[in-house]
């Protein structure tokens, strides 16, 4: 048996995080808390119809694409990564701030930690999973949940 303090090789493909390239942990997050209001609205919130909801072909759920982060729920906030503010390697996870990037955002910057599979994340759990933990005002993490396909 062989001890290193290398990384696995799997993880190996989450460092481009490190240049500005979110790919992946791209995805759509969702809750019930989240998703309730829509079904309580009859699927009328935000003007679209359940076939937009179950077709995927709505903008409202937040989002992380390659270069940012999408809430489109209440006023539309674009979150992207700046150059000269890169992710940053901490505790073996990314720690990544997105600044906004039109009205909606209203100027302001999201701090978030990228957690790839198997690395302890800032709730001091590791999980088979990618994790997105969300900093809030107060410096606390909440993990958000990724939408599940159905």
């Amino acid at each position: 048996m062989t001890f290193t303090k290398q990384k696995p090789a799997g993880n190996a493909t989450y460092d481009v995080v490190l240049k500005g390239d979110l790919t992946p942990f791209e995805g759509t997050f969702s809750t019930d808390s989240f998703n309730q209001p829509i079904a309580d609205s009859g699927f009328k919130l935000g003007g679209y119809n359940p076939e937009d909801y179950y077709q995927n072909r709505t903008t409202v759920f937040p989002a992380i694409t390659k270069n940012g982060y999408w809430n489109g729920i209440a006023s539309h906030d674009k979150f992207a990564i700046d150059s000269s503010d890169l992710p940053k390697m901490v505790n073996h996870y990314y720690e990544v701030h997105l600044h906004g990037t039109n009205t909606g955002a209203n100027n302001a910057t999201l701090t978030f930690y990228l957690v790839p599979p198997n690395v302890y994340g800032p709730d001091g759990i590791t999980s088979d999973d990618r994790r997105v933990f969300f900093v809030v005002h107060s410096g606390k993490s909440t993990l958000l949940k990724y939408q599940a396909d159905d």
